[in-house]
């Protein structure tokens, strides 16, 4: 099913002229800001075009051309080839050292994977919420990373380029140079400016909002406005940030919410050794992370994604 979005996409795409340097993520960014800011009755409108079976039809073929148009930021970063499954971007440069471990520890996670006694994986492993004995030591709540101490491998060779993949790799690594101008607008990146970075945005609606609660209130896009939640798709995206230097874990960064209260942008850390296990399974669907339901998200990480979030509302 479509979204509200792209019935809004397929409006006004092409009336929105675009900047001489602006891609198409950068000209649905813009879009989607206007979208949020149009009242609920005009996007309860564009929802009930974009679940109608016949006028959905007509949408499906502007959308198909606008996903053909090139977009300048994936280009540099992908030299113009489609990413991997999953896209492991380097937002701190403090720490040369621990970087290149990381990456040789991750290198070795996936020829474990890889290794015949480990084709059968994803039959063994959980195809239910984290906690359960196919994610367990994988996934780390804020609290238990801050408190586990990591020892660190044996520096090896690690990724200085731009993205850099193996022909068999899970991943794409994003480390720029210090030259590069993409380096600076990656350090310190938000989960959210991550994701509209290397994903595609869209607006859909909100999960069903569960039996004896109420809607979020005041409501913000993230996690529900007007019914609606701003949502991503593409390449998962894991972040090696400050606190990965130490832990050797990456934020999880959540694409799109699957239950009531939980936030796009979320993230929780999970540990180098586990991460190509966790990108097969999560991508295929065999796996997905509740928490059994308790919000172990990351919280400073959802208030710094609503608050950008927020800031973008009056662009």
């Amino acid at each position: 099913m479509l979204s509200p979005f792209i019935a809004y996409l397929a409006e006004n795409y092409v009336k929105n002229e675009p900047a001489p340097t602006e891609g198409r993520r950068a000209r649905k960014l813009g879009l989607v800001a206007q979208f949020w800011n149009l009242p609920k009755e005009e996007k309860d409108r564009l929802a009930q075009i974009a679940e109608d079976t016949v006028k959905s039809a007509a949408l499906a073929d502007v959308l198909e051309a606008i996903r053909a148009e090139k977009d300048e930021d994936v280009d540099v970063v992908f030299g113009g080839a489609s990413p991997p499954a999953g896209i492991v971007v380097r937002t701190d440069y403090s720490n040369e050292e621990a970087w290149t471990s990381f990456v040789d520890a991750l290198k070795e996670a996936e020829k474990d994977l890889a290794a015949p006694e480990n084709e059968d994986m994803t039959e063994n492993t959980s195809s239910g919420s984290a906690g359960q004995p196919g994610a367990e030591g994988a996934v780390e709540s804020e609290s238990e990373s801050e408190d586990e101490e990591m020892d660190a491998d044996t520096p090896g060779a690690g990724s200085s380029s731009v993205a850099s993949e193996s022909a068999a790799s899970l991943f794409a690594i994003v480390s720029p140079l210090a030259s590069s101008p993409l380096r600076p607008r990656l350090t310190g990146i938000s989960n959210l400016a991550a994701l509209r970075l290397f994903n595609e945005v869209d607006a859909v609606r909100t999960p069903a909002v569960p039996a004896g609660a109420r809607r979020v209130r005041p409501g913000n896009r993230l996690v529900d406005l007007d019914g609606f939640v701003e949502a991503y798709s593409g390449a998962m995206v894991w972040v090696y940030d400050t606190q990965s230097n130490v832990d050797r874990a990456v934020r999880v960064v959540n694409q799109r919410v699957e239950s009531y209260g939980a936030a796009t942008g979320d993230s929780w850390r999970a540990r180098v050794s586990f991460l190509p296990e966790l990108q097969l399974n999560l991508a295929s669907g065999a796996m997905k992370i509740d928490f059994g339901g308790l919000d172990r998200w990351d919280y400073k990480e959802r208030q710094r994604n609503i608050a950008e979030a927020n800031s973008n509302n009056s662009e």
